[in-house]
This record gives C-alpha cells, structure tokens and sequence, in this order.
C-alpha cells in the first residue's frame, strides 16, 4: 500500500463503494444509513464523518472499525485492585 500523507487519507483508501444511498445530479449523493439523511456533495463527508462522497459515489468503510482513537495517561484509567 502507498504511503499516505495523514490517518485519513490512509483510512479514505479502506473504502468500498455502499449500498444505502442514492446518486443526485452535479454529482452528490443522498445517503440513508441513518436518519440525518445526508445530502453530501463530492469530496465532503456526511455528519457521521465516516462516509463520504468520492467522484458520486458514496464511499464507506471496508476491513477496519475504529469507533474511537483516544490516548490518556494509565493514571487516568479507572484501575482497581491492581497488584504492584
């Protein structure tokens, strides 16, 4: 695989065409995968941030989930009875 630029573009190429949405005119789409109905124009993401438009056509992930990235200290962490 290429090496991309930032974690989105590498995400963005992790991307299979979906299924619940509707192709409009000028290239955008209307996607129905949840109830905000998005109507997103191409090279934009809907409110999700995880679908988007790519040449009218709306792209989705394919071969990871990742329903969050976050990085704390293990201090932070909510660890009980834990042995030295």
């Amino acid at each position: 695989m290429a090496e991309a630029g930032s974690f989105r573009d590498l995400l963005s190429q992790l991307t299979a065409e979906g299924v619940l949405y509707e192709r409009l005119p000028d290239r955008r789409v209307r996607c129905f995968a949840c109830g905000h109905r998005c109507l997103i124009p191409e090279g934009r993401e809907g409110v999700c941030k995880v679908r988007f438009n790519r040449a009218g056509e709306l792209r989705v992930p394919r071969g990871y989930v990742a329903s969050a990235l976050q990085l704390d200290p293990v201090e932070k962490k909510p660890f009980f009875h834990v042995l030295p």
